[in-house]
């Protein structure tokens, strides 16, 4: 009632402690709780004021204007608190609220979702019962990190029903609000499975990118390396340059004149046309020949991103371009001199033939008949050297043991009737008791043809004419050496010497063939032939073989 407010302190109304009055007038101004220890709380907005309208009020009386707040104060936190409860429920984030015990008392709408039950279903649980099994097991290590740290992070693979799993990323922080604690799940599954895939997809790019037997190169617009494979590694930091890696310039490792083609082309680079060309590099003095396929790539805007540098060692088959070149050569060489060689004879025996017709003397027909026996020798022995020829390039080699006694006394009788062939005293040394095992074949067409030159180029001047023919076994080779004191041959010649159709010599009446077939023959065997000479000395013959001692090496 009114009444009882009448002649009590304003201390006594406004439960505040403090001392007295004049404090109270002070500083009593604002909103404040009355600290009342029975019935309700209740809040006071008290204002001093001054009396202009009341009369017969005395001088040293105080006004105070007293606005009881509660009723406001809870309108506005209604408010407050639906516009919070509203903004919490809205969010795409899962929230969850949980006390300093870890138990859950309030989740949005998102968390409903995302495990698709209602939220009672969630409030009165442990929070890390939403969580996998094995952070469970870890779950009191995970808190007392997070009450001492004030948050906790982290992915997690959650089962939100038997056949559906999740990637969560929850972020937990302390001290929300009122001592309790905040939780926010984000699915990131589809994040994290393309973020997997990506990676998944980029470790098999990877790894076929180093997987290739190609040296491939990523480089930018000005030919900088942006990135590159191990192959590329390999041959340019090993075997180039030590001062190699990424953002260095190609060109200080590569030769001129692929730089020439590429900065010739750079412009339609740009317009996506690819270059390919080929170049070497020396390593050691031994040169290595290299196709270059140089790509370019364009962005959905037509813009170059980078070039792709693809390099293959082409060097066998350079090597095979240069020996086929040199064949196909030495082909139409030995079809034009083949044709001529084979004609030749054939044509003299015929010119003799016609002669012998109209000729009545005996002694001229006898000459005649003489000289077509000669052209008909070239021709045979002509057709023996391609005869050995072809066997040598189609036949496998056989290998068997070898009587080099026999061998050499079959090809001196198949040479008997050749000139100065009688002129050559043949000298043997050699240990007739030697096992060695060949192609007893290709063995002859050596024996025969150094016998054939040794023969051919015999010095009539010379009363005593020999070939020396020594064999031995000298570690894992066999050594036969072949020695005359012939007419020999001139210096400029002999490197010329196995050349097809070569002949060192004006007088020679040869195919020209002979030695070129030898040095085939004895390549065939896995050997070598080498030659010294001193013209008008004499020359020498020297043959490699590998020593095979049984039929089955």
């Amino acid at each position: 009632p009114e009444h009882f407010f009448y002649n009590k302190s304003i201390i006594d109304l406004v439960h505040f402690f403090i001392e007295d009055e004049h404090t109270l007038v002070q500083f009593l101004s604002g909103a404040y709780q009355d600290m009342k220890l029975h019935g309700p709380v209740l809040t006071y907005e008290v204002n001093p004021g001054t009396f202009i309208c009341y009369k017969n009020i005395p001088d040293d009386h105080k006004l105070f204007w007293v606005t009881g707040l509660n009723e406001i104060s809870s309108k506005e936190r209604l408010l407050d608190e639906m516009e919070y409860k509203r903004i919490f429920h809205q969010v795409f984030d899962a929230i969850l609220i949980y006390n300093s015990d870890g138990i859950v008392i309030d989740v949005n709408t998102a968390v409903c979702e995302l495990y698709k039950t209602d939220r009672e279903e969630f409030i009165g649980k442990n929070i890390f019962s939403l969580f996998p099994h094995q952070t469970i097991t870890d779950a009191t290590r995970i808190w007392k990190d997070f009450l001492k740290t004030k948050q906790i992070e982290g992915l997690y693979k959650f089962k939100l029903s038997d056949n559906e799993y999740r990637y969560i990323q929850f972020k937990g922080r302390a001290d929300f609000a009122g001592g309790n604690h905040l939780g926010i799940l984000r699915d990131v599954t589809n994040n994290y499975l393309a973020e997997r895939a990506l990676k998944k997809s980029e470790l098999q790019l990877r790894t076929v990118f180093n997987s290739s037997i190609y040296q491939i190169l990523l480089l930018d617009d000005d030919f900088n390396i942006i990135t590159f494979n191990q192959g590329a590694f390999a041959l340019i930091y090993q075997q180039v340059s030590l001062d190699f890696g990424i953002g260095k310039s190609i060109w200080e490792y590569f030769p001129s004149v692929f730089r020439k083609q590429c900065q010739a082309h750079k412009t339609k680079f740009f317009k996506g046309e690819s270059l390919n060309t080929d170049f070497y590099l020396d390593f050691d003095n031994n040169q290595q020949w290299y196709a270059a396929s140089l790509v370019p790539a364009l962005d959905d805007k037509n813009e170059l991103k980078f070039i792709s540098l693809t390099l293959h060692n082409i060097t066998a088959r350079k090597t095979n371009e240069e020996a086929l070149k040199k064949m196909n050569f030495e082909l139409d060489s030995f079809v034009y001199r083949a044709s001529h060689d084979l004609r030749a004879p054939l044509r003299s025996v015929l010119g003799l033939a016609q002669l012998i017709d109209t000729e009545n003397s005996k002694e001229q027909i006898h000459k005649y008949v003489g000289l077509m026996e000669k052209s008909i020798q070239k021709l045979d022995s002509f057709i023996l050297d391609l005869t050995n020829f072809s066997r040598n390039s189609r036949l496998d080699v056989v290998i068997e043991e070898i009587d080099f006694n026999k061998l050499i006394d079959e090809a001196m009788d198949n040479l008997q009737f050749m000139d100065k062939a009688s002129h050559v005293k043949v000298i043997r040394e050699f240990d007739t008791g030697l096992s060695f095992y060949s192609d007893q074949i290709r063995l002859s067409v050596i024996l025969q043809n150094l016998l054939s030159n040794a023969f051919k180029y015999a010095d009539k001047s010379k009363e005593d004419s020999f070939l020396k023919i020594r064999i031995i076994k000298q570690e894992s080779n066999l050594i036969l050496e072949f020695t005359d004191n012939g007419i020999g041959i001139i210096e400029a010649y002999i490197d010329k010497l196995f050349s097809m159709f070569f002949r060192a010599s004006q007088d020679s009446y040869g195919s020209g063939l002979g030695l070129y077939i030898t040095k085939q023959v004895v390549e065939k065997l896995g050997g070598s032939i080498q030659v010294k000479s001193v013209y008008q000395q004499g020359t020498s013959f020297l043959v490699k073989l590998p020593y095979v001692s049984s039929r089955n090496l």
